[in-house]
């Protein structure tokens, strides 16, 4: 190698040389510098002392010994979900708050721990004024007041400006339910506890609204809250139909050889989704060659059913393939289903031994024959016990469930 060249070739290296972090020129790529740093920082404490060398050092032999060693990753600190949102304990003038709806929490539940009401006498995008609810008494009004507004100083943060005077109005009980205790107080309050459970009971609300505050709230009250919270967790029913392409988008970018296809009306509005997930899709070509396929009704703000092919695996277990939102479970909506199941999922039309099980339904009994010709199709014998038993019921017979249960013995038998 010439002595005015700066490269090295393969013999100038020493493998038993060891080299400081600190002395490593990284100037060619800073921000490899920069992660080592912050890496040696966050681990170590420090980069004096830190040296790499050439050898190559066999730490684990096998991946159970990586999976029983505790130390060799961090431990994992998951996201906590807070028990309740803090209530301040008092209000003065200067707290600031992060936008107008914190303010109105927290002047929410200030009010209801109080026993104090107030009333809204000018509120828009800049401020915020109230009034206490007993200024307009002619025996002893109460003067107490606050004024709250956007910060411009403070980068667009809400502040409290001044609040006058003391509440001379103050009850240890009040006679019925509190003011601010409405809906929109009680979602947030309860926002907590939606996102631990999402199936939490109007009942239940209404018992931790008592046991917190000491106030009765109505059903209709806690239900509607409850609705709120759903609605600032997820967003609107009609947000959510306006983005399900973006959705549906981001869902093929997370699983690829997903498919699916939305169905729409002349002026653009929703009417039908099927879609089938890639990795159920990659999967079903091992199960066993049955689909069952049924409905149910969605209980959503804009009802509709859902539509369901589901397989059988190799353990007796459901295999979920496809799915399909539509306006009701009708003729139309199956033979559309079942036309979506024969050209997007090649792997079921191509399946010469394939078995579709499902009720009697005319869409399903039209649809299979029609669109899946070659395919084997059988009834469900859980749905004509259903209808053998409302038969049955109608001609007044005695002793059903003994007959009922005769029939499907049979049934499986045949």
């Amino acid at each position: 190698m010439s002595s005015g060249s700066s490269e090295a070739g393969p013999d100038d290296y020493d493998d038993d040389a060891q080299y400081n972090l600190d002395e490593i020129n990284v100037d060619m790529n800073p921000e490899i510098h920069s992660i080592l740093q912050c890496y040696c920082y966050t681990n170590v404490g420090t980069t004096e002392g830190i040296t790499v060398n050439n050898d190559f050092v066999k730490a684990y032999s096998s991946t159970r010994e990586w999976d029983e060693d505790v130390t060799n990753d961090r431990a994992y600190v998951g996201s906590q979900v807070e028990e309740e949102f803090s209530i301040p304990i008092e209000l003065m003038e200067g707290m600031c708050f992060t936008n107008k709806e914190d303010l109105q929490f927290a002047l929410q539940g200030w009010s209801i721990i109080n026993n104090v009401e107030y009333v809204i006498v000018a509120s828009n995008r800049q401020k915020f004024t109230v009034i206490c609810a007993q200024s307009g008494r002619s025996d002893r009004p109460c003067i107490w007041r606050l004024h709250a507004g956007v910060s411009k100083r403070m980068g667009g943060i809400w502040k409290i400006f001044s609040m006058k005077n003391q509440h001379t109005c103050a009850t240890p009980i009040l006679a019925t339910g509190h003011r601010q205790c409405n809906s929109q107080f009680i979602s947030y309050f309860i926002l907590p506890s939606i996102k631990r459970q999402m199936d939490l009971k109007s009942r239940e609300i209404i018992g931790q609204i008592e046991a917190k505050f000491n106030i009765k709230v109505s059903y209709m009250k806690a239900w509607d809250a409850r609705r709120k919270a759903v609605k600032i967790i997820f967003g609107s029913w009609e947000e959510s139909y306006r983005t399900i392409n973006l959705f549906m988008d981001a869902v093929v970018f997370s699983m690829p050889k997903t498919v699916y296809k939305i169905q729409t009306s002349e002026n653009h509005r929703f009417e039908r989704l099927f879609f089938s997930f890639g990795p159920s899709i990659k999967g079903w070509s091992y199960c066993r060659p049955v689909l069952c396929l049924d409905g149910t009704f969605l209980l959503g703000k804009y009802r509709g059913t859902l539509l369901t092919a589901v397989g059988i695996d190799a353990n007796n277990g459901l295999y979920p393939l496809a799915f399909a939102i539509v306006e009701s479970e009708c003729v139309d909506s199956w033979v559309w289903f079942l036309s979506l199941l024969h050209i997007l999922l090649p792997i079921v039309s191509t399946r010469s031994d394939l078995c579709i099980i499902s009720d009697r339904h005319a869409g399903l009994v039209r649809g299979c024959r029609e669109i899946f010709p070659h395919a084997a199709h059988r009834h469900c014998l859980r749905h004509l016990r259903e209808n053998f038993k409302k038969a049955v019921r109608r001609m007044g017979v005695g002793d059903i469930e003994f007959l009922c249960q005769k029939m499907y013995v049979h049934g499986r038998e045949h």
